[in-house]
């Protein structure tokens, strides 16, 4: 399981919760190849994002130099 779970990492920079299809986006994804989310404007994809790359440097899984994060 990981040490820091995408809540927990949310919870950092929002009051609110993720729902289910953003917990599945963020811990879900894949660890090795890139992933692709495809959202009306205004659905929080940048926010989502954020959250995923925090997820991933908080759980060791990469360091922020081996992310690139385009929106």
């Amino acid at each position: 399981m990981f040490r820091v779970s995408a809540q927990q990492v949310y919870s950092v920079i929002s009051p609110h919760q993720l729902t289910h299809e953003q917990l599945a986006a963020v811990e879900g994804a894949s660890l090795v190849s890139p992933t692709l989310v495809i959202a009306g404007a205004g659905s929080g994809k940048t926010e989502l994002m954020t959250v995923r790359i925090m997820f991933l440097v908080a759980n060791g899984f990469a360091t922020p130099d081996q992310i690139l994060g385009l929106t």
